[in-house]
């Protein structure tokens, strides 16, 4: 699994890129701040990387920034299943405040 190290900077929400996609466009100054207090920082990871593994809990919610991830499962043959793509603006790790584990993994395809 990839290693999660935050960057020692961050966008603020209200400069934030991801503000042009629809599900972001509405928000007031007000909602951007409530949001921001629950940032806790960025990431980096590379292509190929692992950033949440099936079966395990995972204590953060992630947006993506710019890259591409994808959920997957791997079969008992071995071979992998991948379930959708994650694009800017998708979030990771929703499920695990909902069903206490991931039910699939998610691996970056690009830098993300």
């Amino acid at each position: 699994m990839a290693r999660l190290e935050p960057l020692s900077t961050t966008t603020p929400c209200q400069n934030c890129a991801l503000r042009a996609l629809p599900i972001f466009r509405c928000l007031s100054g007000a909602e951007l701040a409530f949001v921001e207090k629950f940032k806790i920082g960025e990431l980096e990871v590379q292509a190929g990387s692992d950033i949440l593994l099936a079966g395990t809990h995972s204590a953060h919610l992630f947006t993506i920034f710019g890259g591409w991830c994808f959920r997957y499962d791997l079969m008992e043959d071995g071979r992998r299943q991948i379930h959708s793509l994650l694009l800017p603006g998708d979030f990771i790790g929703l499920q695990t405040e909902m069903l206490g584990t991931m039910q699939h993994s998610v691996q970056s395809l690009t830098d993300v």
